[in-house]
């Protein structure tokens, strides 16, 4: 059976020179399943910091699905995704882990389910409509920076959106929110 669909998860840059310094996004499959997963961390660090960091979390995340006891389901997929970033980010320090900042997608054939932390803004794409709020702003979805102390819940969409976008917090940068012109052009990506 081929994979169910899932949305692509896209986080837009952040302000400054550098706007996609330790920026990561990742995609990987399972049976029957899918695991997205767009983020940043180390921004703090050199650009040679921050692209080691945000490459060790890429190869952490990517091999999810091998990694856990049942890849077809988003459940299973979403702890090892906190599992692996727990594993990935162990060698850090503090300064480069202080900026974490992921939005993460998993679907199965039973549905979608969403995870997050570092989030100022969470946006999503379908049929042709403009974007719209994921969540409203006082979400739990959309919290502070860093390795959160507990695992972060999951929240299931009914929708089944193209794309989300995520707006990362930033360590001193105040919120802007959905951005004019191209959405796409400004994480980075190109459609």
């Amino acid at each position: 059976m081929a994979d169910p669909r899932a949305p692509q998860v896209l986080a837009l840059g952040d302000p400054g020179p550098l706007p996609f310094l330790g920026h990561f996004r990742i995609g990987a499959s399972g049976p029957r399943s899918v695991l997205r997963v767009a983020g940043r961390l180390a921004s703090a660090g050199s650009a040679v910091e921050a692209c080691e960091a945000a490459g060790a979390v890429e190869r952490e995340l990517a091999a999810v699905p091998t990694a856990v006891d049942r890849p077809d389901d988003r459940v299973a997929l979403l702890r090892g995704l906190w599992e692996g970033l727990e594993a990935a980010m162990a060698g850090l320090p503090a300064s480069l882990r202080a900026d974490l900042a992921l939005l993460a997608v998993a679907t199965d054939p039973r549905g979608v389910s969403v995870t997050g932390v570092g989030l100022a803004g969470c946006w999503f794409l379908d049929a042709r409509q403009p974007p719209r709020p994921l969540v409203p702003r006082s979400h739990p979805l959309l919290s502070g920076l860093g390795v959160p102390a507990t695992r972060p819940g999951a929240m299931t969409i009914n929708a089944q959106p193209d794309v989300i976008f995520a707006e990362l917090r930033h360590p001193t940068a105040r919120p802007v929110g959905l951005p004019t012109g191209d959405l796409w052009a400004a994480c980075g990506a190109r459609r």
